[in-house]
């Protein structure tokens, strides 16, 4: 039996409220500062009607040296977020109270996150989060909203209402693709930046850094690690009078999150079930050709390939239908490209189970991989590199 026949018998996924502590000017050594009692708490679903709802977070602080907390600005109008006291010393106890709107402004469908910071003086290295998660009864209908407007303002520290914007990773990743911002790290310690970012500002020196846009009315998206300095660093903009400016939700470790579900699932469709036939595909090249060989059966190297083309293995089982009878190289299409050529890698004797080398005109980086005719419909597959 053939390494292709024997892997052919084997063959047959915010949200909530995160807060984060943090930031200030001289750093505290890296040990867990603030030590909350839970990690997470669960609203459940709530009505539009029932009004605010607010939830403690008892904590302890442990740091070395007393601090003072110096602000606490949360990420959208319809939460807020207040501690018991300001000054704390090494032990002492402390209430941090989250306080959401249900019915401000339309919110996401499902579960939700909002996010509330602690700033101190001197800051903390280490921020630590807990989550609070809610989903929301409409039974008042989106025009009994007290705010009538898109979900664009946020909240500043002493309540008011800023210009600033949180926008999503989802959002972020779409802006990249047609940038026409500046992006600006605010991170302290610095850290590796995102791709197409434009300058590196410690957030609690950007009120007078001379690399910001002189034009207060550019676009300007803010990211950190988690939130925390981002937004912070987004109040101050504002209050210097910038009236175009975003903040990257979650900051970097959302956004690599999110960045990595997409790569994630791109690879899940390469390997997929439609119908009853399990379909794997994936690109040849001279760098992995030798571990396919390995995975799929000596067969592969007996047959000739010009890397100077695109070449896909494809393999397909099923237990219905007899795929020996298919011409895959008129049914199958790269991107819209029509194939050149199959060259089957099969025991001849196996109806079930089919793999093959199908190549395209030319070298290129392969995207959607299509085959269409078969009793299941057309089936569509995202490509990988094995």
């Amino acid at each position: 039996m053939t390494n292709i026949t024997r892997r052919a018998s084997l063959l047959s996924l915010l949200l909530g409220v995160v807060i984060f502590i943090g930031a200030g000017c001289a750093g505290i050594s890296r040990v867990t500062t603030f030590t909350f009692e839970e990690s997470s708490y669960d609203f459940g679903l709530i009505r539009q009607s029932g009004g605010a709802v607010s939830h403690k977070f008892p904590f302890v602080y442990n740091g070395a040296e007393s601090v003072v907390i110096t602000g606490v600005p949360t990420s959208c109008a319809c939460t807020s977020a207040v501690v018991n006291k300001t000054n704390f010393n090494p032990g002492d106890r402390g209430v941090l109270t989250v306080t959401f709107n249900p019915n401000l402004h339309e919110e996401p469908e499902g579960k939700f996150f909002k996010t509330a910071t602690l700033l101190t003086e001197p800051s903390v290295d280490e921020m630590p989060e807990v989550k609070i998660w809610v989903e929301i009864n409409l039974d008042l209908g989106p025009e009994a909203y007290e705010l009538q407007s898109d979900h664009a303002d946020d909240e500043g520290e002493e309540g008011g209402i800023t210009s600033y914007r949180s926008i999503t990773p989802e959002k972020f990743t779409d802006m990249l693709s047609n940038k026409d911002f500046t992006l600006i790290d605010v991170h302290i310690p610095e850290q590796e930046h995102i791709t197409q970012t434009d300058a590196f500002i410690p957030y609690n020196e950007i009120e007078h850094s001379t690399a910001l846009p002189k034009d207060k009315n550019a676009k300007i998206v803010l990211y950190c690690r988690s939130g925390g300095m981002s937004r912070a660093a987004a109040y101050t903009l504002v209050e210097d009078g910038y009236t175009n400016v975003y903040d990257l939700s979650g900051g970097v470790n959302a956004y690599n999150a999110y960045v990595g579900s997409l790569e994630q699932a791109q690879e899940r469709q390469a390997d997929e079930q439609v119908g009853y036939i399990q379909f794997e595909a994936m690109t040849i090249t001279a760098g992995n050709m030798e571990q396919l060989a390995r995975d799929f059966g000596d067969e592969l190297n007996d047959i000739a390939l010009d890397f100077k083309n695109t070449n896909i293995l494809l393999v397909m089982n099923n237990h219905r239908t007899d795929l020996r009878t298919f011409d895959y190289q008129s049914l199958a299409e790269l991107d819209g490209m029509s194939a050149q050529r199959w060259q089957s890698i099969s025991d001849p004797s196996v109806s079930h189970h089919v793999a093959g080398v199908l190549t395209f005109g030319r070298d290129r980086e392969p995207d959607v991989l299509t085959i269409a005719g078969l009793p299941v419909g057309k089936a569509t597959l995202v490509l990988k590199t094995s």
